[in-house]
């Protein structure tokens, strides 16, 4: 059995980030040898904008890329994010629902 933790990351030494969301997608991908990451896409900053990107956590470094979206994409809020090993190297992220403007309640 595994033990797992959390640590808490600074941003001041790990390069770009992430802006604050909320009602976004996240999974885990795990290629196989390669380190786990966590694929975070969308949802809501703190001044109520929909956003329109998507980031991957390289879990071992504590380090954040943002992936470039296909031309057409759109903002995407309180959707689902699912992730697919096919083989080791390929793995299939399908994200589906949710919304593409925010309405606060």
């Amino acid at each position: 059995v595994q033990t797992m933790h959390w640590t808490k990351l600074d941003k001041s030494e790990r390069g770009p980030w992430p802006v604050q969301r909320s009602a976004h997608a996240a999974c885990c991908l795990n290629y196989g040898e390669e380190h786990p990451q966590l694929l975070v896409s969308g949802g809501v900053d703190e001044d109520g904008n929909t956003l329109r990107d998507l980031w991957v956590l390289d879990v071992e470094a504590g380090t954040w890329k943002e992936l470039t979206l296909p031309e057409g994409a759109q903002p995407r809020y309180g959707h689902t994010a699912t992730a697919f090993t096919l083989s080791p190297g390929i793995v299939e992220v399908t994200m589906f629902g949710g919304s593409p403007k925010y309405i606060p309640e």
